[in-house]
């Protein structure tokens, strides 16, 4: 993964210096070596698309036995193993789709001209566009966790009150059964 993103900064560095050319004759080396460049990272980049893929898969494997494990277990402990294995490998799925968006999204960049400003243009629209959708699919899956983990806990204090004498509850103790349930859940939800 680490190889990847060097192997992406690399080449977007490249490829800046190569659009920044003018019409002198250095202009037209660093664009010719840019272009060999390119072409030699065809092939880096079509094997870094299929590693991702073959570990993708892998996961995806392993995401479905962990599945069949959370279906067949029968204890509260085995149960909570296997939902915080099943959300392990599904973010690591997840992470691996986003590696191969950012891949094929370089790899393209090094079949733009870029010296022609509608196709760096488009490209550059290409590349925003997928950036803000992973901002917002990241927000997303951050807000439904918050909202999930105050669900579970505004639960949890309703039982642990309905458990209590109604001569006990005050508004103090609501308050901070709440804050501390929600708490909980927010850290629990933090570490699986």
């Amino acid at each position: 993964m680490k190889r990847i993103l060097l192997l992406t900064m690399v080449v977007i560095a490249a490829l800046s210096f190569g659009g920044c050319s003018g019409g002198s004759s250095g202009g037209g080396v660093i664009t010719g070596a840019v272009a060999g460049a390119g072409a030699l990272l065809q092939e880096t980049f079509a094997g870094a698309e299929a590693d991702l893929e073959r570990y993708k898969q892998a996961k995806i494997e392993e995401l479905k036995a962990a599945n069949a494990r959370l279906d067949a277990a029968v204890d509260e402990a085995e149960k909570i193993a296997a939902a915080a294995e099943v959300k392990a490998l599904q973010k690591k799925v997840e992470n691996m789709s986003d590696a191969q968006t950012g891949v094929t999204l370089v790899k393209e960049g090094t079949k733009v001209d870029w010296k022609d400003p509608a196709a760096v243009g488009g490209y550059g629209s290409t590349v925003i566009a997928a950036a803000l959708a992973y901002i917002f699919r990241k927000k997303q899956i951050t807000e439904a966790t918050k909202r999930s983990a105050e669900k579970v806990g505004r639960e949890k204090t309703i039982n642990e009150l309905a458990a209590m004498p109604k001569e006990d509850i005050t508004a103090e103790l609501v308050t901070t059964k709440l804050f501390n349930n929600i708490g909980q859940e927010r850290a629990n939800q933090k570490v699986a």
